[in-house]
């Protein structure tokens, strides 16, 4: 119905969390997280592609399933996010393309090759959450630091708590160490056009999310994002 609101132009990411407690608070077994997930898709993708479904698995059944009206496009754009090996493969086998990290994206077209789908139909949304781009890359950093750094503990603890992913995060620091680190990367606009186009050239990358720090006024993030609007993404149109 979302979908049929917007005009056919939502485009849905999703991907299975990393965090014992989420799954724990729904009585599902967190270690069972990514074949519920694959079932679902199995389930929906088909759905969306207006066939009559039905399906037994483990955890979902559906008899004569059909979902009316149906999305515009015939299907509503999933993107992926995810990590391991078994995310790629997940992604490669029901989505329209990858949302995530860049470093794994390699991965990705690897499994669009061994399932039998062209590594050129390949679509990448990255998350570059600790980007920003402004004018004065000091000046934003003294500015946006704290809300960053924020987020960047946040994570830390997220990560950190039971380790449950077997994979290091952001580390929980002090605002002048995290400042210090290089984590938060402020890219003038001549700085963000060089490096996205260098990254279109490593992959098919079509579309870079950035993050509203929590706490930043909007008045603030709209300066900001003006810049986005009126200097870069122009030399990318």
């Amino acid at each position: 119905m979302l979908d049929i609101l917007a005009d056919g132009r939502l485009d849905m990411g999703l991907a299975i969390g990393y965090r014992r407690r989420e799954t724990a608070a729904f009585g599902v077994d967190f270690t069972r997280r990514g074949r519920i997930f694959d079932e679902w898709l199995e389930i929906v993708t088909r759905l969306w592609a207006g066939e009559t479904v039905d399906f037994s698995g483990k955890h979902f059944s559906v008899a004569g399933a059909k979902v009316m009206p149906p999305a515009p496009r015939g299907r509503i754009p999933l993107f992926i996010g995810g990590f391991a090996e078994k995310a790629m493969s997940r992604v490669a086998r029901y989505g329209e393309g990858y949302i995530g990290s860049r470093d794994v994206c390699g991965l990705y077209i690897d499994k669009l090759r061994s399932t039998g789908r062209d590594p050129a139909s390949a679509r990448i949304r990255t998350t570059e959450l600790f980007l920003a781009i402004a004018e004065d890359p000091e000046q934003a950093m003294d500015e946006l630091a704290p809300y960053y750094h924020h987020v960047n503990n946040g994570y830390g603890e997220f990560f950190n708590e039971d380790q449950a992913l077997g994979m290091g995060g952001p580390e929980p620091q002090s605002l002048e160490e995290y400042k210090a680190s290089g984590a938060l990367q402020i890219w003038t606009p001549d700085e963000a056009i060089e490096r996205f186009r260098a990254m279109q050239e490593e992959m098919p990358l079509e579309h870079v999310m950035m993050m509203m720090p929590p706490g930043l006024p909007a008045s603030r993030f709209v300066e900001y994002a003006e810049v986005v609007a009126r200097k870069v993404i122009p030399a990318f149109q």
